[in-house]
């Protein structure tokens, strides 16, 4: 039976995150800049942790001597993106706004976001159509961040699952109990903090995976769970924006499988361009079509069956 001992102080802090991804590993920098104490509760390691734990390349952001002054115009064309539909839009506005300033602080840190010499917008577009994709340098983001994050003196409790949050007589959260499994003996931690903030990421592992073999085949952290939506909700949370279930394109048993690459073409059976958008491998749009025609691979695996049946 595995035995389980109490840590004997509560760790106390100002602001308390729980989950070190990138959006978690961002709170802690920006609020210990601040001035406040700040802890990060990971149960994984911040270097190396979250959806962005092995890098990114590209994320969707405005910059204004890229894309011009005109706001709203500039919202109204990401909603008829491939990204748009899916956007709430007052979060979409607020990411927007403020994208610039994040890009900005990410180069303090030492993040390459212009390895080409000026902002580089690609893929994910449709022809004759501004671009919203910045292209980056992020293979090292993450232990960039924890560097900065510890160099602002936020305190990192890595190895440490957060598996509750603690609420008061009026419903306020206070803090929260988790279970470090860095030492051979499990330890049982309770946090107190003014306030918490839960950045356990996406509900990836809830729905079956496209490829059941291989779970870490998958566009997201394949560790989260969900947990920590439930975990707030069990707390008072109201849960608004949830998730949309992942929906692939690609032949069955092969996560995001078939979408091209940034200067692919995808094609038919006979090597027929299938879209009508690109024909020939272009480095600034890639091909969208597996992003907008979700069923095409089956519908055309289908045609070519019909032929020969």
């Amino acid at each position: 039976m595995m035995t389980m001992k109490m840590r004997e102080d509560i760790i106390k802090c100002d602001f308390l995150i729980v989950g070190g991804g990138i959006a978690g590993m961002q709170a802690a920098i920006t609020g210990s800049a601040l001035g406040m104490d700040v802890v990060v509760a990971e149960k994984a390691d911040t270097r190396r942790s979250g959806s962005g734990a092995t890098g990114n390349d590209h994320f969707i952001c405005y910059i204004p001597e890229y894309h011009g002054d005109d706001f709203e115009e500039i919202l109204r064309e990401i909603s008829e993106t491939l990204v748009g539909p899916w956007q709430d839009k007052d979060l979409l506005s607020l990411m927007m706004k403020r994208s610039q300033e994040v890009i900005e602080l990410w180069e303090s840190y030492g993040i390459n976001m212009r390895p080409t010499g000026k902002w580089n917008f690609e893929g994910h577009s449709m022809p004759g159509r501004r671009r919203y994709h910045l292209k980056y340098d992020g293979h090292d983001q993450k232990p960039l961040l924890t560097k900065q994050a510890l160099k602002n003196g936020c305190r990192i409790l890595n190895k440490t699952t957060v598996n509750e949050l603690l609420t008061d007589d009026t419903g306020r959260v206070v803090g929260a109990i988790g279970v470090n499994i860095a030492n051979d003996e499990p330890e049982l931690v309770v946090f107190q903090a003014k306030a918490v903030l839960v950045c356990t990421g996406h509900s990836v592992r809830i729905y079956p995976g496209m490829n059941p073999a291989y779970p870490f085949n998958a566009s997201n952290c394949p560790a989260d769970t969900g947990s920590g939506i439930a975990m707030g909700f069990r707390a008072g949370a109201r849960l608004v924006n949830l998730d949309i279930p992942y929906v692939h394109a690609g032949p069955s048993m092969f996560q995001r499988c078939g979408k091209a690459t940034w200067i692919g073409v995808l094609t038919d059976y006979y090597g027929k361009p299938v879209g009508p958008f690109v024909t020939k491998p272009t480095r600034e749009l890639g091909d969208v079509t597996a992003d907008i025609w979700q069923t095409v691979f089956r519908e055309k695996c289908r045609t070519v069956q019909d032929q020969y049946l």
